[in-house]
């Protein structure tokens, strides 16, 4: 079984931090799904950076993985948001 739709933000002008912080909470999460039964689809898990353009650029050798396998960046993703 999957666990569809999971959505992580950070804020922070440090690549080190993001990187740092990111990976480590990717693989929290990674562990709570697989404690739980659940599955991450790796292959559909994307990651995007919102920044202006001149913060963009820093982020660009920004590296994110779970298990080992690397997240693939993306410039838009359409994200299907409901609550309730």
């Amino acid at each position: 079984m999957y666990a569809g739709d999971t959505v992580v933000f950070l804020r922070s002008g440090n690549l080190d931090t993001i990187n740092d912080r990111l990976n480590s909470d990717l693989d929290a999460i990674n562990t709570w799904f697989s404690l739980n039964e659940r599955s991450l689809n790796i292959s559909k898990t994307k990651f995007m950076v919102y920044s202006t353009n001149s913060l963009g650029k820093r982020f660009s050798d920004l590296a994110l993985n779970i298990g080992g396998e690397t997240i693939d960046r993306v410039k838009k993703f359409k994200h299907r948001c409901t609550f309730g």
